[in-house]
Formats: C-alpha cells, sequence, structure tokens
C-alpha cells in the first residue's frame, strides 16, 4: 500500500477548482461484500444456528458482537468515500509503447482522513490492480495513472473508480465517476529512411544540415538524415570519418514531408517514418509541412507546429 505521499498537493488551486463539481454523494456509493465478507456472514450463521441449538446465551452475545462488528465496518467504508470531490484530467501526448498518464484530482478540502483508497481508472483493466493510497486530512491532491499507449490515436477512458475495504475488508464501497478523458498517442517514430531533400532553390539542393547552400561555411559530424550530395566523399575516402559540409549565405528552401517519400512501406510504418522525420526537421530548425491523403498542413516551425503535425499523423484513418 502506497503512504500519503503517493499524492501531490496541488499548488494552483483554482486550476483544479473543478474537481470539487463531482462529489461522491450517498446516492453514488454502492457497497457489497467481499469474498471474505461472504465467508464470514455464513460463519454467523454457523453461530446463530449454533446458539439456537443450544440454547446458548453466550452463543448468542458473540453472534450478535460480531454481527456488529461487521455493520460498523461497513459505515466505516461509506465514510471512507462519502464527500470526495473526484476529476480525471486530460493526459499529454505520448509516444505508441509508452504509458499514457492519466493526473485524477481528488478534493478532500474539510474532510476527514481517507484510508486504504483504491484508484483506478474505469473500462482499462484498472479496476483488477487499482492504486492504493492514502489520503491526509483536509487535501487537496493529484495522483496520477498510467495506462499502456500501444496503439496511436485517441485515447479514452471513461470515467476513474475510486473504492475502499476499509477497514476490516468485509465490504467493498465503491463509487464511479463518469467523467471522460483523453489522450492523444503519436505513433512510434521509426524507421531507416534519410530525411528527404528540400526543394531545389538557386540550384543547389537544401537537406537536413545547414542554414545555406551559397558559401563554404565549414564541416561538422554526420547525422541521420543529412543529404549525401553534403558529405565531403574525399574525407570519407580517406578515412577521416563521415563529415558534412556547411554553407552559409542563402535561405534553406521549405520541407514537405510527403505521404508518396514513404512508397513501400506498410500505413503504420510510413506513419512512423513521417514521425521521425517531423522530429529531426524541428530539432534541426527546418520549416517544414506535411502532405498525407486528405489531410496538408503548410510549412513553418516551432513546437506547436511539431503538435500539429504529430497529431495529424496519430489520428491519421482513425474515426
Amino acid at each position: 500500500m502506497r503512504n500519503a505521499s503517493a499524492f501531490a498537493p496541488v499548488d494552483n488551486p483554482r486550476a483544479t477548482a473543478a474537481a470539487a463539481g463531482v462529489r461522491l454523494a450517498r446516492r453514488r456509493i454502492y457497497i457489497l461484500p467481499t469474498r471474505q465478507g461472504l465467508f464470514f456472514g455464513v460463519l454467523l450463521v454457523v453461530l446463530l444456528l449454533g446458539s439456537a441449538n443450544y440454547n446458548s446465551g453466550l452463543g448468542y452475545a458473540l453472534t450478535f458482537l460480531i454481527a456488529s462488528l461487521a455493520l460498523v465496518s461497513m459505515l466505516h467504508a461509506y465514510r471512507d468515500l462519502v464527500g470526495l470531490g473526484v476529476l480525471c484530467a486530460d493526459a499529454a501526448p505520448v509516444y505508441a509503447g509508452a504509458s499514457a498518464r492519466f493526473p485524477v484530482v481528488i478534493d478532500n478540502r474539510g474532510g476527514r482522513e481517507r484510508y486504504a483508497l483504491e484508484i483506478s481508472l474505469s473500462g482499462r483493466g484498472g479496476d483488477t490492480d487499482p492504486d492504493r493510497v492514502h489520503l491526509a486530512a483536509d487535501l487537496l491532491a493529484r495522483h496520477t495513472l498510467a495506462v499502456d499507449a500501444s496503439r496511436r490515436g485517441r485515447l479514452t477512458v471513461p470515467g476513474v473508480t475510486l473504492a475502499t475495504r476499509y477497514p476490516l475488508g468485509l465490504f467493498r464501497a465503491w463509487s464511479t465517476v463518469g467523467w471522460e478523458s483523453h489522450g492523444i498517442v503519436y505513433p512510434r517514430p521509426t524507421g531507416s529512411r534519410p530525411l528527404p531533400p528540400g526543394s531545389v532553390r538557386d540550384g543547389c539542393e537544401v537537406g537536413a544540415g545547414g542554414g545555406g547552400c551559397e558559401d563554404f561555411a565549414g564541416l561538422r559530424e554526420y547525422r541521420l538524415g543529412d543529404s549525401p550530395h553534403q558529405i565531403h566523399w574525399k574525407a570519407v575516402a580517406r578515412e577521416r570519418g563521415v563529415p558534412v559540409k556547411l554553407f552559409s549565405g542563402a535561405a534553406p528552401a521549405d520541407l514537405t514531408l510527403h505521404w508518396a517519400s514513404t512508397t513501400g512501406l506498410a500505413t503504420e510504418a510510413r506513419l512512423s517514418q513521417l514521425c521521425r522525420w517531423a522530429l529531426e526537421a524541428n530539432a534541426t530548425g527546418l520549416r517544414f509541412g506535411l502532405l498525407l491523403p486528405g489531410v496538408r498542413i503548410a510549412p513553418a516551425s516551432g513546437a506547436r507546429h511539431l503538435r500539429a503535425c504529430l497529431t495529424a499523423l496519430a489520428l491519421y484513418g482513425t474515426s
């Protein structure tokens, strides 16, 4: 079981004020006996029948004492959830094969200490293996739940489930908040093809390296995706590594990452290759655009443009 440090206090209450909008009221909480609780109930029936058969006052007293403890434990399980505010926020984008992390904000301001809470995302198999946490009193806290993002596209979870078996494990109280949250899963950035060259300008082909093509400006080490036209082949023949020629003067041409440049690959492999090219072009400071069947993004640069291109690749062909 995780301790209270599993929760991170939220520094900006305004950013998560909506967490108080979904409160676990009495009608939202359900309680059923656990497997141990059913066994416990059978044991009480056996004790009651034995007491009746032998007309044992001490047996009756013991039976009703244990039954009262079970009823009190059910009340404590209910009190462990009632009054909590819950919000499941959207996850940050991730690449296929990683884990999407959904923030869950729990509002316990003005509430008592909560013990042995079980938190899971609904509809994602989380209910079978929930995170177990302890929540301190009077706290607005955030917890993160991870979901495997094995495929690109839009990842959706229908809500979050809070449960508890506190204090004796005889009853499970739970409540599911139907708060749909989303996350974008980008294609896995893989592929072995070099970054395609840019358009031709002033008789000079511009690729992934360098910022112009008029004046020779020096050499640097080869990077994956550099145009073969920029490699200093004489130095390669002399076994001096694989240097790449840099030029200055003219501005580089815009680069378009074209669907047709990935001919011969399967659909997912094509998207992965385009994803890798987009990351490489952004890392080298190039202006680049994206051209997919039915999708066209004009050349630009910057983090926002990169996110737009990666999102288009993630959602390509999805409904």
